[in-house]
């Protein structure tokens, strides 16, 4: 059985320690690398490809990119708080389940202006 406090107390402690172990430049770079290669990939991904689902316990594409922009946002508000000496609030780290209601190729603009607007 997981344990999602200890869980979201994992992410948390990830994420701190990413904060000790890089400083703020190298931390960008290795952000927006990410996303890059996340658009790349998405590049020629269809409607269809993205809202694909292997089988119900499987994320569709969408989901996962969603999934992906809500998290973000999530950590960015965490970094911030934890900036101003406040604790991260481990519930907010990895809420549960949203199924996707953008369309991909709205997704995919979301995730670019969100990289653009994190830094």
């Amino acid at each position: 059985m997981v344990n999602p406090k200890t869980d979201q107390e994992l992410v948390l402690n990830y994420i701190v320690s990413q904060a000790e172990r890089f400083d703020f430049s190298a931390l960008w770079t290795r952000n927006i690398k990410a996303r890059i290669d996340v658009l790349d990939s998405l590049r020629d991904v269809t409607e269809f490809q993205a809202s694909f689902k292997p089988s119900d316990q499987e994320w569709s594409i969408s989901e996962v990119v969603s999934d992906l922009l809500n998290g973000s946002t999530r950590v960015a508000a965490i970094v911030i708080s934890l900036a101003f000496g406040k604790s991260g609030a481990p519930s907010e780290v990895d809420p549960s389940y949203k199924p996707a209601t953008s369309p991909i190729t709205q997704l995919k603009m979301e995730l670019w202006r969100d990289g653009n607007q994190l830094f």
